[in-house]
């Protein structure tokens, strides 16, 4: 070991002041090449906290200069290592220098952020007091050391882009990488670190007005980001991904995920205020307003009227909504993968290890929901987020929520919050008129053309979805577009096999149920306790006044349960009228269509309205008849009588992993297949 110092000094004075002299233009050079770059980064030193490149290796043995108290115990639970400290350094600078310069994208430095540090590194290695020469034995193949620290040494499957043309990478003297080699898509690659594991609650997101949904991950603030760190928890597991474009309309979401998470708050907001309205009202703690004389046959006596009842069933709705961001997390959890909070959006190194570890998210999600709204299959991360959770989760349930649904019930709430309006002030004012309470009739005509409307464009979203094609899905950015194309090969095959899937066994798992257009039973819970409100104010009124119970009974059963069942059907009629004649572009035609159904309604209401009224009049045994008639009526018109028989019949067999259309060998080239493939949406010289 000697021996082999001294032979590598230098023997003369002359020979150890050129040696020296050459050594001190070596790292003065190398030191002005690396200060340029900085200052080419611009305000890349926001990101070390506004200290020098001198400070960079202070900054890499004391991460603590970098990372919190809280943060320091993590780091020393996962032992990071200075090497990757370096190349987390190097990648965020090189997004913050694409973010000041408004231009390029960081795909490519960041992805050679490990060439660079494996090269300075080995720069000052070299450069090192009492380094000898390297002999020739000693000589390593830079494309080597490259390869081998790529698979073994990068904190991520962070691929690399290759930018060069193809006569350029003939002349290079390095190995070119392969674009996102297919095995950092393996079955085992599917995981994610678990301190990245962070979710929140689907009614927290929607605290605040929803302030989570309103803003773009491009456009948050650094108080949006301590907000949404301030709102995530770390998890092991999600109960649901939810999967959504940020094209679509941030109300339509909050409304959509509002009615879906709280409506049973709003059940129990209407039980709280309508027994209150009607205990005040029984025993006179209201005052009436509009008493008249009632006579019944049998009866006769004042009836007195108020709007209570209807006032509070308005009101149970407006505290509902309010508070179903607060309602505890029952019957079941509801913490959610988020984007825009699961995925770190302050650091542009972790959002990276973020969006590289979607499909451990996914593997780790219970249950994936896609907020199906019109654009949400022409994004490209939407469309890969359902192929990720096919091969992460091929067990998992997928939920297609069309916010569509949601609109439909908001325009039936309006509807008849118009129309009890107009009813109270009619009965107020004009009790002996009451034939124009059928005034309010007239906004179902506004509907039924929104809701062909609307149909029209369902049927759109099927025609697209049915033609699908990747080369129209959009992207935000190439390097992305790369990275999720790379993933689509290397789990389907090929472009083709993935799009024949998307349109064939995807068509039919999710689209099929939605051919027969079918409200949900919880919706249809929120429309009749909101109308019964008000239907339920003659029955306060009745026992207000005196009435015997057997009026009492026959007026809850007619006028009450009837009705609201009747006004149900009333309702699926419409809707499936509006779907099997939905739009068809033409402006005379659909209006004509649209009166038809009008006409068709108003005279299905008109019929209901008059059997109740005849079975209230002729005793309680009509009354019970009438309700018995339209319970039957509702229950087969529901779907009642299919998910009976579904029920009662034997199971013919359950499904299981291999009968997944997606594991089957059949429905396209197998991972590995060497069939040539050509991205859809890039060039030859960019592929």
């Amino acid at each position: 070991m000697a021996d082999a110092a001294e032979a590598g000094k230098p023997q003369s004075q002359a020979e150890f002041i050129l040696y020296t002299t050459l050594r001190i233009i070596g790292v003065l050079v190398s030191i002005y090449m690396f200060l340029m770059g900085l200052d080419m980064m611009g305000s890349s030193f926001l990101v070390l906290g506004g200290k020098g490149a001198g400070d960079l290796f202070t900054i890499v043995d004391n991460p603590d200069l970098i990372f919190g108290a809280k943060e320091r115990k993590d780091v020393d639970k996962v032992a990071i290592k200075k090497d990757e400290l370096v190349i987390s350094c190097l990648r965020s600078l090189a997004m913050d220098a694409i973010q000041k310069a408004n231009s390029g994208h960081p795909g490519t430095p960041m992805a050679r952020a490990l060439r660079l540090a494996l090269l300075w590194g080995d720069f000052l290695e070299q450069m090192g007091a009492g380094t000898s020469c390297c002999k020739k034995d000693e000589i390593v193949e830079v494309s080597n050391v490259i390869h081998q620290n790529h698979h073994e040494e990068a904190p991520g499957p962070i691929p690399e882009l290759e930018t060069e043309s193809a006569g350029m990478e003939a002349e290079k003297s390095v190995e070119p990488f392969e674009p996102f080699p297919p095995e950092s898509f393996d079955q085992p690659r599917l995981s994610v670190d678990p301190m990245l594991l962070r979710g929140i609650s689907l009614r927290k997101s929607l605290r605040k007005l929803g302030r989570i949904w309103m803003t773009k991950p491009s456009q948050l603030t650094s108080t949006d980001h301590q907000v949404l760190s301030d709102a995530s928890v770390k998890v092991d597991r999600f109960d649901v991904f939810i999967s959504h474009t940020w094209e679509t309309s941030a109300k339509l979401k909050i409304w959509a995920l509002t009615l879906q998470t709280g409506w049973r708050c709003i059940v129990v907001s209407w039980l709280v205020f309508n027994l209150l309205a009607a205990f005040l009202s029984i025993s006179d703690s209201l005052p009436p307003l509009n008493p008249y004389w009632f006579s019944h046959g049998y009866w006769s006596g004042w009836v007195v009227m108020a709007p209570w009842m209807r006032i509070a069933g308005i009101l149970s709705f407006v505290v509902g909504l309010a508070v179903a961001a607060y309602w505890p997390n029952w019957p079941r959890s509801d913490l959610a993968f988020v984007d825009v909070v699961s995925i770190d959006q302050a650091d542009p190194s972790m959002t990276q290890r973020g969006v590289y570890g979607l499909g451990g998210f996914l593997a780790l999600s219970r249950e994936l929901m896609v907020l199906w709204s019109p654009p949400l299959f022409t994004r490209l991360w939407c469309v890969f987020e359902l192929a990720a959770f096919r091969k992460a989760n091929p067990n998992g349930k997928i939920v297609l929520a069309p916010l569509y649904v949601e609109v439909l019930v908001g325009i039936i709430l309006l509807w008849l919050l118009f129309m009890q309006i107009l009813h109270f002030l009619l009965y107020t004012f004009v009790p002996a008129s009451q034939i124009f309470v059928f005034l309010g009739l007239l906004p179902i005509l506004l509907c039924i053309h929104q809701a062909r409307k609307t149909f029209g464009q369902k049927r759109q979203l099927l025609a697209n979805l049915r033609k699908f094609d990747l080369s129209l899905a959009s992207c935000s950015n190439d390097f992305d577009r790369r990275f999720i194309y790379a993933g689509i090969r290397a789990w389907y095959g090929s472009y083709e096999a993935f799009t024949e899937y998307v349109r064939g066994p995807v068509f039919q798992e999710l689209v099929s149920p939605l051919l027969s257009f079918q409200v949900p039973l919880r919706y249809w819970i929120l429309i009749g306790l909101f109308e019964m409100s008000s239907l339920l104010e003659f029955t306060v009124a009745f026992i207000r006044g005196g009435a015997p119970i057997e009026l009492v009974l026959s007026q809850l059963l007619a006028s009450v349960l009837s009705q609201i069942l009747w006004r149900l059907l009333a309702m699926q009629l419409v809707f499936f009228l509006c779907d099997r004649c939905s739009f068809s572009g033409f402006g005379c035609i659909d209006l004509l269509v649209s009166f038809g159904i009008w006409l068709l309604v108003v005279a299905f209401l008109f019929g209901s309205f008059q059997l109740t009224g005849f079975a209230e009049a002729n005793g309680l045994a009509l009354s019970a008849a009438s309700a018995l008639l339209a319970s039957v009526a509702s229950f087969l018109s529901f779907g009642g009588y299919t998910c009976l028989m579904r029920r009662l019949s034997p199971k013919r067999g359950s499904f299981t992993p291999n009968d997944s259309p997606i594991l089957d060998e059949k429905q396209g080239p197998k991972r590995g297949s060497s069939t040539p493939d050509v991205s859809p949406a890039l060039g030859e010289n960019q592929a």
